[in-house]
């Protein structure tokens, strides 16, 4: 290659040494760390993951400084004005240990639908096979508090034909975590970035599609709403997708009570209204659960997943791209 042909290495991005090999380091450790829980956390009793959590806890607060630090941007956002300091920070470090025994719970059931079944009630589930009847699927509507993973397996479990769209994670330990999970346990899955059609077509087939509806939106392609008062971009897909095809939208929660066992609960589905155009429409809807998600995520702030970048403080448009869906 000519001198004419070289690039420019003053363009090229500069890779800092250092922060390279500690990366490195801390991935080593995290694989490490996550094949003596994977081989040691099936054999515990139940009662002993919560003081294990505890532990598990610190550990993920000094290695996951990125979400601690969205963390206690949400918090302070969503409580700053009604909680003191004190009881931010033991809403912070119950919201950590919450998150580690979560997946403490995911380790602990692998590969054993009698944990699950033990681990989880379910309630009104009658409402989803009676919307089977009807031919044209169904949409669970779900957020990040309880442990969704388990519910859906445990929705799996009971013989719904249940597909789960996820979000494919960038860090392989979890992602190899998560795959043996929903492997073992029955529960058929559909990236997220696979994008609608694959979706359309579980409901075609008069399957139940798990969604989770709190993931964040970027601004140019969400719709704008607001969650706990404040302004964000969620996905709209479920709405969208009730418009398209006539699946009902069932809410769902689990929560995890007192003495660590689950309830997952259907809710009666959300009744839908056209108001103006279609994307009106998909606005107003959102918006609209939007508002059992507020309702659901004050039941017990502990349970939730707060450590997503949900809120925006840039300017973006207010309204949902055409053909986004």
């Amino acid at each position: 290659m000519s001198d004419t042909e070289r690039p420019d290495e003053s363009l090229q991005p500069t890779i800092d040494p250092r922060r390279s090999r500690k990366k490195r380091v801390r991935a080593a450790l995290g694989e490490r760390t996550m094949a003596v829980l994977r081989r040691t956390v099936p054999l515990l009793p139940y009662r002993s993951l919560h003081p294990l959590s505890r532990d598990l806890s610190s550990l993920f607060q000094r290695f996951s400084k990125r979400q601690r630090r969205i963390t206690d941007k949400n918090l302070q956002l969503i409580f700053g004005a009604t909680k003191t300091p004190e009881e931010i920070d033991a809403l912070k470090r119950a919201v950590a240990d919450h998150t580690a025994l979560m997946f403490l719970e995911w380790l602990w059931v692998a590969g054993r639908p009698d944990r699950v079944k033990g681990l989880i009630d379910l309630e009104r589930v009658e409402m989803l096979k009676g919307a089977l009847d009807a031919g044209k699927g169904a949409i669970i509507f779900v957020g990040h508090f309880g442990n969704n993973e388990l519910a859906a397996a445990r929705l799996s479990l009971e013989g719904l034909p249940m597909v789960y769209i996820i979000r494919r994670r960038t860090f392989a330990t979890v992602e190899k975590s998560m795959a043996a999970l929903r492997e073992g346990l029955g529960v058929e899955v559909i990236g997220r970035e696979e994008g609608i059609r694959p979706l359309m077509r579980v409901l075609g087939q008069n399957k139940i599609l798990g969604l989770t509806a709190d993931n964040p939106a970027p601004p140019d392609q969400g719709q704008r709403v607001t969650l706990l008062g404040h302004p964000c971009y969620m996905w709209p897909t479920a709405v969208a997708l009730s418009f398209m095809t006539g699946a009902p939208v069932f809410p769902c929660y689990s929560w995890r009570g007192p003495d660590g066992h689950h309830t997952a609960r259907v809710m009666p589905a959300f009744e839908f209204t056209q108001q103006g155009s279609r994307n009106e429409s998909i606005a107003a809807n959102v918006e609209m659960t939007m508002r059992w998600l507020d309702q659901q995520i004050l039941v017990d702030p502990t349970q939730f997943a707060w450590y997503y970048d949900r809120w925006y403080t840039e300017e973006a448009p207010d309204e949902m791209p055409e053909g986004l869906l």
